[in-house]
């Protein structure tokens, strides 16, 4: 699977800073990055994107659960918000 084929490259599930589950089909270091964005999210319950090496990592907070979504950065921030 190439890396420009798909938008969606990585994503995980956490409670609080734990993650619950995480998928991704591609090698490199998405989960330390997007892992590091988290220790760093308030609790609040709100939506927040990080970008980092070209990938954009979307976050949506809701009661304790975090929600990430990672995508090559091509300005679909929307339609990554929707998918959670």
């Amino acid at each position: 699977m190439k890396m420009g084929s798909q938008a969606l490259i990585y994503s995980f599930v956490a409670r609080g800073t734990v993650v619950l589950a995480e998928y991704t089909a591609f090698s490199g270091n998405f989960s330390t990055i997007a892992v590091q964005c988290l220790q760093k999210l308030p609790a609040t319950n709100n939506k927040f994107t990080y970008t980092c090496d070209r990938h954009t990592f979307n976050y949506l907070v809701d009661e304790g659960f975090s929600k990430c979504p990672s995508d090559v950065n091509n300005d679909d921030t929307l339609l990554t918000f929707w998918l959670i």
